[in-house]
């Protein structure tokens, strides 16, 4: 087991010292497009390991056995992610493609965060220094160029002589100064004590993939990038460009050990691919050559094939004597660098192992999973889930007495009731309605059905006599709970004078705005055994427009708001689930589960697994929990206990992996 020692929640009256994660070994591949890898062999080492990231958050350190041992830094994707050359440090760009472009540094011996620096801009650069000290990151603002402490994360310098985006970015061994590449075309050579610029060339615009390259006394030499279907290589000593070397959408990588022979390449063929080498001896040759640029090809390696259809490359790694691949689909390939006259059957070292559970509930006996096509139900103990019918493809269940509805968030699919009978293994479905516009959430409220429907309608669904009945309209609405004949309504204050939560009279229809301070409030639970407290979350907005977000509790009768939990970031997928008459649920923080006593204040921090917790169901009748994992994976503790019982993954066989 690993361990995080960074307190990441700010807790008014829960106190927590230490954050404990856990990772898994597997070969499962990851869920989304691998972003990046990360070849860990340097000159300093023979290290074969490598490490990956992807669109699904997860960063896999690879070993030279092809397993991986999986750990998720985020809920976002991860853009990118470089190591640091001397520890076993990770710098990791976690973006929405939005608004949230966020630096964070992970020690992977631990899987402990040192820290996180949020950017309002997108990142295009992110590199570390060659000794690891400072890491230098470009954004797509103007004079968005920064260097951070790599221990602290402070702003060292913002650098001010370079006013154009980079996009590649490498200092010298002695960490004194630096070449950075723009897009505007132009390579510039940064002093770091003088501030300033001290050399700028001219060369091509507009290459992707920037790479510098270089070994022995041509060490960094040498600048490369691709651009319409081809391959620049440059003089990094004055913008000249060397060679075009014409490639249908390539891919470019090089070692970084001393006996690296040059610039690997992978280009379509259109029936496959091709791996070729333009050496250093080539590139010698076009310095020789003053005054015009060749035009030629690389050395055929080999060509291959074993993409699975529709498939393609996004990642690209040269490690010892292997060229590592990252595609679409999630997959990782590993193939030698040495000649093949034949044709070479690519084989990936990933598999898809695991199901994902989409979402899980429970009742007074059983717990139940929800996967793409299934729904099972199982206890703790079990070796594999029954099946007790299939799911049409919904993505969530709520569990009705002896019927379950399925719903599917952010869609118009048919809200439909499955009821199995136990005894003749027959299932009933019936579909109770059509929405008119995309679900926001679906809540069972006695015999009813409440939904939010396009963000702008609350309405009901009468399970008994099939009727729909809206009862409230209006704008940017979040979450609603009825308690003793009263709607409370949760949604998006418009400005500083409208109210995010709001009370609707189910009976009159009267609507009074409730006095809150949140810009947002979202997750509403309330306890059932005292119907006068109601308890959510709100994320406010500051000055400097970042948020803070709160778990708060709020009294129906004095009218009265109180912040149980807060934390100086943003989190706009936390949940709070009140259970029994006085717990608290909530994953506040976006990464562990945390319960507390809302009478005696006694807490629990329930230890993550290696992924990102969700949602949590508990069994009225045992002292059992169970929390959905954002990959999809279940983890399993008992109520007063924080350390997991156990990790399960639901294979493809439809048995239980446990770990």
């Amino acid at each position: 087991m690993k361990k995080n020692l960074s307190a990441i929640l700010l807790f008014s009256f829960i106190n927590i010292s230490f954050l404990t994660a856990e990772s898994y070994i597997s070969t499962q591949s990851h869920n989304g497009k691998v972003t990046s890898l990360l070849a860990v062999q340097s000159y300093e080492n023979n290290n074969s390991s490598f490490f990956s990231s992807g669109t699904d958050g997860f960063l896999i350190h690879w070993n030279g056995n092809n397993t991986g041992e999986h750990y998720q830094i985020s809920d976002l994707a991860i853009g990118n992610a470089v190591k640091n050359p001397l520890t076993n440090e990770l710098a990791i760009y976690e973006t929405d493609s939005l608004t949230m472009n966020k630096i964070t540094i992970l020690d992977w011996n631990s899987l402990s965060k040192k820290f996180s620096k949020r950017f309002k801009d997108s990142i295009t650069c992110l590199a570390y220094s060659e000794k690891g000290n400072y890491i230098i990151v470009g954004t797509t603002a103007v004079n968005g160029i920064y260097i951070l402490n790599a221990k602290t994360g402070l702003v060292n310098k913002k650098i001010k002589d370079i006013s154009s985006i980079i996009t590649m970015a490498k200092t010298g061994a002695s960490e004194k100064n630096a070449v950075m590449y723009s897009p505007t075309g132009f390579l510039y050579y940064y002093d770091f004590a003088k501030d300033k610029v001290i050399a700028k060339f001219q060369t091509q615009s507009d290459l992707e993939q920037p790479t510098l390259l270089g070994t022995g006394k041509m060490q960094n030499r040498f600048f490369a990038g691709t651009k319409n279907n081809g391959i620049y290589i440059i003089d990094a000593l004055s913008g000249k460009i060397l060679m075009h070397c014409p490639a249908t959408s390539p891919s470019i990588v090089t070692g970084t050990t001393e006996d690296e022979e040059g610039l690997y390449y992978i280009c379509s063929t259109g029936r496959g691919y091709a791996l070729k080498l333009i050496s250093y001896k080539m590139l010698e040759e076009c310095i020789k050559k003053k005054n015009s640029y060749g035009v030629q090809e690389g050395t055929l390696i080999k060509n291959f094939s074993g993409l699975k259809s529709r498939d393609s490359i996004t990642a690209i790694a040269k490690n010892s004597d292997s060229i590592l691949l990252g595609t679409a689909y999630g997959d990782i390939y590993a193939m030698s660098d040495i000649i093949e006259s034949e044709t070479y059957t690519l084989q990936p070292i990933t598999e898809k192992t695991f199901q994902t559970i989409h979402d899980i509930s429970s009742d007074s006996q059983n717990f139940y999973f929800l996967t793409e096509n299934s729904i099972y139900t199982s206890i703790y103990g079990a070796a594999q889930p029954k099946k007790i019918a299939s799911n049409p493809s919904h993505t969530n269940l709520l569990i009705n007495s002896d019927s379950i509805i399925l719903w599917s968030k952010n869609t118009r699919k048919d809200v439909i009731k499955i009821t199995p009978d136990a005894m003749t293994g027959e299932v009933k479905t019936e579909r109770l309605f059509t929405p008119k516009a995309k679900l926001k959430t679906v809540r069972l409220s006695d015999n009813k059905i409440l939904f939010i429907q396009g963000n702008n309608s609350v309405s009901i669904y009468n399970l008994e006599t099939k009727e729909i009945k809206e009862i409230y309209t209006g704008t940017s609405l979040e979450d609603a709970i009825i308690i003793n004949g009263t709607a409370y309504i949760a949604k998006s204050a418009l400005s500083s004078t409208d109210s995010a939560l709001i009370a609707v009279n189910m009976q009159t229809g009267e609507t009074v705005p409730l006095k809150t301070k949140g810009s947002i409030i979202f997750s509403l639970s309330n306890n059932e055994n005292n119907p006068n407290d109601i308890y959510g979350i709100l994320m406010v907005r500051q000055k400097d427009d970042t948020y803070t977000t709160e778990v708060f509790a709020y009294n129906t009768n004095t009218k009265f708001l109180k912040s149980l939990i807060s934390i100086n970031d943003e989190d706009s997928t936390a949940f709070t689930e009140m259970n029994g008459t006085e717990s608290l649920y909530t994953n506040i923080g976006k990464n562990q589960v945390y319960s507390f006593n809302t009478k005696t204040t006694r807490s629990v921090a329930y230890m993550r697994s290696a992924s990102i917790p969700l949602k949590i169901a508990i069994s009225a009748n045992n002292n059992n929990i169970a929390i959905l994992n954002k990959d999809g994976s279940i983890s399993w503790y008992m109520k007063d206990s924080p350390k997991a019982i156990s990790n399960w993954y639901l294979t493809i066989e439809n048995s239980w992996w446990e770990f």
